[in-house]
């Protein structure tokens, strides 16, 4: 695994000067001065913009969604959410070339309405065979024990079993003195015992 590890970060880093060469070698200087704007423009975009808005979408999921769709829905905003950062600067640039090029004349905007209903679909129809298969939470399902219990009687102060004595008076007390007849003393696991 540390092999591997060391394999992978070596081809990495030789990749990353590759690149680096080619653009130190190959891009005027003055386009790579508006190639760092634009990457400390991402960096601003993605932290001050994207980041908090992907983190106020998962509060309002968290808080909105019930947890069983929860996933699919997630994965839905994702998916959809991906789409549309490669979509945005297609829709943004449409018409700006010629139409010999012809690649950014399509309708986009269109484009992208129709993937984003069908990824919505797909995400609907996940979760409708995921409500199919699985019952509500609470339901017992075959194979499984109910979890609820019945509940435990309680024994009333005329029926007392073996293993709880009868109090005792207190120290210095008069004896109390039946009026009645005994009553019955009924066990957990039979009949009313004679004693």
């Amino acid at each position: 695994m540390k092999t591997a590890r060391i394999v992978l970060a070596a081809v990495g880093i030789a990749m990353t000067l590759y690149g680096v060469g080619r653009l130190l070698t190959e891009i005027p200087p003055p386009s790579l001065v508006l190639l760092g704007f634009w990457l400390v423009g991402a960096l601003v975009v993605h932290d001050g913009l994207l980041s908090p808005l992907v983190l106020g979408g998962a509060w309002l999921l968290r808080r909105l969604v019930p947890v069983r769709a929860r996933a699919h829905v997630q994965g839905g905003l994702i998916v959809a959410g991906l789409v549309t950062v490669v979509a945005i600067p297609l829709i943004l640039r449409r018409g700006t070339e010629p139409v010999a090029k012809a690649q950014l004349q399509q309708n986009y905007a269109g484009n992208l309405t129709v993937l984003v209903a069908v990824i919505a679909a797909v995400t609907l129809g996940a979760y409708a065979v995921r409500v199919a298969r699985t019952p509500p939470e609470g339901t017992p399902t075959a194979g499984t024990l109910s979890t609820s219990a019945p509940a435990a009687s309680t024994p009333t102060p005329s029926a007392r079993t073996p293993s709880a004595p009868a109090p005792s008076a207190p120290t210095g007390a008069a004896p109390s003195v039946a009026t009645g007849p005994a009553p019955a003393n009924r066990g957990e696991n039979g009949p009313a015992d004679p004693t």
